[in-house]
Formats: C-alpha cells, structure tokens, sequence
C-alpha cells in the first residue's frame, strides 16, 4: 500500500511540475501515468540543456569580459596615444598612453579641451584638421608641437578618422604619434648640412673676394707706378680696372644679400614681359644661344623688384648657355595661373599667379645633384661662383613666390618661376636716369650736408667727394652728435639742409632712432639714409621711416649727388 500511495504522490507531483511548464491548454489529468513519466523525463532532459546552455553563456561572458580586458590593455597601453574629439574638438574619450605623454592624470583629460596643450602657433592647424575629417569624413594627417605639463615641448603626429555612432552623434577619432625623436634627428642632420653649407659658402666667398681684392690691389700698385712714371693715360687705364673689380665686388655682396634673412625687395607694380625679353637678349649677347620667346599679351601684372628680377632671369638664362657648349635654342615663356591650377601644386600657395619658364637643352642636371642646385657655391659647372641660383631662390622667395626645377640627363633642364599676380593697377612708367661711373657733363652740387657715420675712412671720402663739387660738409659719429650737430646749426641760423645717415652704427644710434629723433626737433628735417645691408627692410621703404631718399654702399659720386639734389629741391 504504502508504495502505491508513494506512486500516486511521485505522479502527482510530477503532475503539477508538468502542468507548470506546459502551455495552459494541455490538460495534465487526461495524462497516463506512463505519458507523465514520459514527460517528466522529457522536462528532466530539457533542464539539463538548460544548465548546459547557462554554463556555455557563463564561459561566453567570462571570454568577452577576457576580451574587454585584452582590448582596454591593447588601447590604454598602445604605442601610440588615442583621442577621441566630439564636434566641439572636446576630449570625450582618452587612453593611458596619451594622458602619460601629457604628462596628465586621465581623468582630467575627459571632457577638456585639446588646445590647452598645443603649441599657441599650431592651433589654426588642428583647428582645421579638425574641421577636414568631420566635413570631408575622410581620413585626415598633420603634424604639430605640443607641451607636457612640465613644459616640455613634443613633436606629434596625428591621424585622425570620421566616427559616427548609433545615436547619429559625430566624432573625430585620433590617434597621436610621438616624433620627437625623429624630428630632433632631423634637425640635428639639417643643422649639420647648414654648417656644410656655410663652409662651402665661406670658401667660395673668399674666393671670389681674393680675386677682386687682387684685381684692385694690382692695379692700384699699377696706377702708383704709372703715376711716378708720368703716364697718365695709363694711370687712368689702372683707375678704370679698380673702379670695375669695385663694381665686381658690390654685385658680389648683394647677391649674398639677397639670400640672407630679412630681405625686402623694393617691389612696384608691372607687366615684367619686356623685362623678360630684354634680360634674355641681354644675357645672350654674343654667345652661339639663341632666345624662342612664347608671352602673351594678356600676361597679367605682378608686384616685383625689377632689378632683382632682372638678376633672377640673367641667371637662369646665363645657366641655360652654359649647359649647352655648342650652342642652342633657349625657349622662354610666361603664362598665366589661374587659382584653380594652383591648388594642383601642393608647395604652392592658392592663389592667382604668373609662370615663367626657362628651358635649354643641354646636358641636364643627375638626380644625385638636383636636390643640390640651390644651396650656395654648389655647381658642376667648370665656370661660375654657384651663387646664381642659390641667390636667384631667394629673391623669388622674398616676393612670396616659387622656384622649381626639372631635369633629364641628356635631354635638357626647365626651370619654373612662379610670381603672385597683383590687384593694384600699373603705374605710369618714368624715365629712368641710367647712372654711369663717369659722366659727359660736370656733377656739381650746392648746400650743407652732414654725414653721419661711425667708419673714419667712409667719413673722409664722402666729405672728399662732396666738397669737391660744391657742397659744405661736416661730419658726426653716431646720432647723439649729430642731433647736438644739428640743434648747433639750426639755432646758429645755418642750418644743414640734409643730413645723411648711415643705417648701422655699431654700439651707438643709428638712422632708424635718429631720424626719429631729429624729427622732434625739427619734423621739417630731411635726411637720407645709406647702408651697406641694402636687404634692411629701411632701405625698401625708408619714406615710412621718415627718410626722403635712400642710397646703397658702395656708390659712386653721381648716384649720391642725384639723391641729395633730388631732396634739397623736393
């Protein structure tokens, strides 16, 4: 009895286990006993699967959780620092590596903004890094410096791309590259080239120098003999040579000039087409080259220095004839660009431009060399200082423009000047005095000077010099004697009627703070300045500063008499 009864319990538990997982409509009383155990049977299977199930899921968190584990270490310990930037370009997420690098706590890079860190002058570009992936949505590279916060200063490289999430929300997702190191061995190997280059630049320099010097020297111990001998004819033959290696020795130092830092072209605005043709023919005088010119009429005006431009052309038509020995056919042309055809040059700046090409066909320049062609006294060529092209670089650079270069080993070399077009309209062209070293008619001259300069010898001939034809003049070192000077003469009732100043006086006051100076005293004074670093931005534009004329060391007596009347009667 007793296990019947322990059936009836056992079937009608198994009864109510059944009904409770069983859908509603399956009637568990109309069951069998046989069809109930069958059934408890099934429940018993299907809860093992189920435990079998939850232990499968169990292992799958536990390896996404391994997963999430290995990625946060992969992201947080990467060699490379991860930003992640919202629209604001706020940090919205960071890694451990990039917070190390800022030398930051992590938590305290969250929702900050990046450009506390930035070096102040490269802002504009993660600005527009920035905004290039979030419009473009296309990935995006820059370089810029940033500070750690000990202060010092890193060199980074960033990557960035386009994310968006499942909410729509954009953001720019960074990753950011230390290259401190290979930017201080780049620096390191470009201070090492500088040095190279300056060598190279000081033995060419003493070169050229010791030639002039000997020229001038030779003939000034000529001139002494013939002198002593009594003919004057030859006398006057050994002064011409010395004035000429004079001139040599002035052109020499403002193609040096022309490349050092600072220079200011004296620029107006013209069509340079004629300056072209002229400087070309000019260059090709008497040599077995022949000039094809393709300019139109249509070429558009530029800003430029005439005469530095002028040298530019020379030197590159002069490198052309030299490159073809047995003769040839040089073609020049100029063309306009427009902005749309600028962007097509990365170097270049977007804007309107002209283009210049000089192009021979001669021997041609090796890849090995190319690169070399504009640092200063490189050349392959037997003849030539090597500063042509080198000097012709960086005038085109001071007027904000280009220089490029192509070249096939026996098929010719082409280079590319690229000039800004200009907005202003084209001056009236003067009459241009041309001065000469020596003129048909007398120079004479009338008035008080004073010159104010710190070397004795250039006090002693420029009095010589202005005495000789006519006009009184008194000399001063620096600036605090020639205001005294001035004051003098003026409260005398003599007063000077110009003063020329020299722009450098080493350990005193020079023309800029003179100038300024006399002008409180007397805001009629006129003064001219001269210099030998005619690349001063003073020399370019010396009306702003006050000066109503300006003259360049080393000059001739006629250039300087031509200034100083051109004030006194102005």
């Amino acid at each position: 009895m007793k296990n019947e009864n322990s059936k009836q319990k056992k079937a009608t538990y198994l009864r109510k286990r059944a009904s409770e997982k069983l859908k509603p409509h399956v009637l568990i009383d109309n069951l069998s006993d046989a069809d109930v155990r069958k059934l408890a049977y099934e429940l018993q299977v299907h809860q093992i699967e189920l435990e079998m199930q939850n232990e499968e899921i169990l292992k799958a968190q536990i390896l996404l959780e391994e997963s999430n584990l290995e990625y946060t270490d992969l992201y947080d310990f990467a060699p490379v620092g991860y930003i992640t930037f919202d629209n604001d370009r706020q940090i919205v997420k960071a890694n451990l590596t990039i917070a190390r690098m800022l030398g930051e706590e992590r938590s305290l890079l969250n929702n900050k903004t990046f450009y506390r860190h930035i070096v102040k002058e490269d802002s504009d570009i993660f600005y527009l890094h920035h905004k290039n992936v979030l419009q473009n949505k296309e990935e995006e590279r820059c370089e810029l410096r940033f500070r750690r916060r000990d202060g010092v200063l890193l060199y980074a490289q960033l990557n960035s791309i386009y994310v968006k999430d499942s909410e729509g929300i954009e953001f720019c997702r960074t990753s950011i590259l230390d290259i401190t190191k290979r930017k201080t061995m780049e620096d390191e190997l470009l201070k090492t080239q500088k040095l190279e280059s300056i060598g190279v630049l000081a033995g060419g320099i003493a070169h050229d120098f010791n030639n002039i010097l000997t020229a001038i020297l030779g003939n000034a111990n000529m001139a002494d003999i013939f002198i002593n001998a009594g003919k004057t004819d030859r006398t006057l033959e050994a002064i011409s040579n010395i004035v000429k290696a004079t001139i040599r020795a002035k052109d020499l130092t403002q193609k040096l000039l022309t490349f050092a830092k600072g220079g200011a072209p004296v620029t107006k605005t013209v069509v340079i087409s004629e300056l072209i043709r002229e400087s070309t023919n000019f260059s090709l005088g008497g040599t077995n080259v022949k000039p094809k010119f393709s300019i139109p009429d249509t070429l558009w005006a530029v800003d430029v220095d005439e005469a530095q431009v002028n040298r530019v052309i020379n030197n590159l038509v002069m490198n052309a004839a030299q490159a073809m020995p047995k003769g040839g056919i040089v073609n020049i042309s100029a063309e306009n660009i427009t902005e749309e055809h600028s962007k097509k040059i990365p170097v270049l700046k977007h804007g309107k431009y002209i283009m210049i090409s000089v192009k021979d066909h001669g021997i041609g320049i090796s890849r090995d060399h190319i690169e070399d062609i504009f640092d200063p006294y490189f050349t392959t060529k037997q003849t030539g200082s090597g500063l042509g092209l080198t000097a012709s670089y960086h005038i085109i650079t001071n007027h904000g423009g280009l220089v490029t270069v192509e070249s096939e080993l026996s098929v010719g070399t082409t280079f590319y000047i690229y000039l800004l077009a200009s907005s202003n309209t084209i001056a009236k062209k003067n009459d241009e005095v041309e001065y000469k070293l020596v003129d048909d008619k007398p120079v004479t001259g009338s008035g008080k000077i004073l010159i104010m300069d710190d070397d004795l010898e250039i006090r002693d001939i420029g009095s010589q010099m202005l005495n000789y034809i006519g006009y009184e003049v008194k000399c001063a070192v620096d600036g605090a004697e020639t205001i005294e000077m001035y004051k003098e003469a003026r409260e005398s009732g003599k007063p000077f009627d110009v003063v020329v100043m020299d722009l450098t006086i080493p350990g005193g006051m020079g023309g800029e703070t003179t100038i300024r100076k006399l002008h409180e005293i007397d805001p009629k004074a006129k003064a001219i300045v001269y210099s030998g670093y005619s690349n001063n931005p003073i020399m370019a534009e010396f009306e702003k500063y006050g000066f109503k004329g300006v003259v360049s060391k080393p000059f001739v007596l006629k250039e300087m008499n031509d200034v100083l009347q051109m004030v006194i009667k102005g």
